[in-house]
């Protein structure tokens, strides 16, 4: 996978602020194997959204290719009025560009349609790391205390930060 935006690279030099060093974000990003995801994806029923550019075709006789934008993962919660956002990444170059919100929204959708109507009111959470803080904001979190990610061996501050969203009607 590389670096992912929300993790530590996702800031260009010179603008916005980093929160990770660069070892940091190696360790962080480094330990991830897309060869250990299929498996997990596959023996959970948590929800995983991908968002990928439009196909191109680099030489006529090539093959098309897919570029990853970013990725979303939903856990699955056994109580209706809670949803836990596990990750929400997109590519450093495709930041700022709506993928993030796509993904979000992609993800309330699923939300309420796993979920239904049976509460009155249902909490989304998440531990941003803290380069994704102005992210989540933008779509309504706020931060409710300092937490830690235990990553590579060492432990990376982050956010804990929740949504509090009164429930819709059904899905029509």
């Amino acid at each position: 996978l590389g670096t992912v935006g929300g993790v530590g690279g996702g800031q260009e030099e010179g603008k916005g602020r980093y929160f990770y060093t660069p070892a940091e974000t190696q360790r962080w990003a480094g330990r991830q194997e897309a060869r250990k995801y299929v498996p997990f994806i596959q023996s959970t029923r948590d929800d995983f959204i991908v968002a990928e550019a439009l196909p191109t075709r680099v030489e006529s006789d090539q093959p098309t290719r897919t570029t990853l934008l970013g990725f979303a993962h939903l856990k699955d919660e056994e109580r209706d009025s809670e949803v836990e956002v596990m990750g929400l990444y997109v590519l450093p170059s495709a930041q700022r560009k709506g993928v993030g919100r796509a993904l979000f929204g992609e993800l309330q959708r699923r939300a309420q349609m796993r979920c239904g109507t049976n509460a009155s009111s249902r909490t989304w959470r998440v531990s941003a790391t803290l380069n994704a803080v102005p992210f989540y904001e933008s779509v309504g979190f706020t931060a409710v205390q300092d937490g830690s990610h235990c990553a590579g061996g060492q432990t990376l501050r982050c956010m804990l930060m929740e949504r509090r969203d009164p429930m819709p009607g059904p899905l029509s």
